[in-house]
């Protein structure tokens, strides 16, 4: 059984938990944005996944720029397996949201 779900969080200047695959599952991130509520400056944002079966995090996208009041749209599918996790980082406080919608892959016994 597949179910839809969405994940979003206030971004900070440390790392950021989106999303974390449940065990036993498979997800893919279909959308990804990054909104900024800061009306003066750019922010740089780094999208990262924790790879869990290498136990290693790696950068999807480091320091992209996101201009005052725009949004970022990550445009590549991300395939997460059981307990891979997606990270955002930014260069600024509470002047971000993340917002991802994802297909959480449930495996049905045969």
């Amino acid at each position: 059984m597949n179910k839809f779900i969405n994940a979003a969080a206030v971004l900070k200047n440390t790392s950021v938990d989106i999303f974390v695959c449940p065990p036993n599952t498979q997800s893919v991130v279909h959308s990804l944005f990054i909104s900024t509520m800061n009306d003066k400056d750019p922010i740089k944002v780094t999208i990262q996944v924790y790879d869990a079966s290498q136990g290693a995090t790696y950068n999807l996208g480091y320091n992209l720029e996101v201009m005052p009041k725009t949004t970022l749209s990550y445009d590549k599918p991300i395939n997460l397996e059981e307990n891979d996790v997606l990270k955002i980082i930014t260069d600024k406080i509470d002047e971000a949201h993340a917002f991802a919608s994802i297909l959480n892959v449930i495996p049905t016994s045969l």
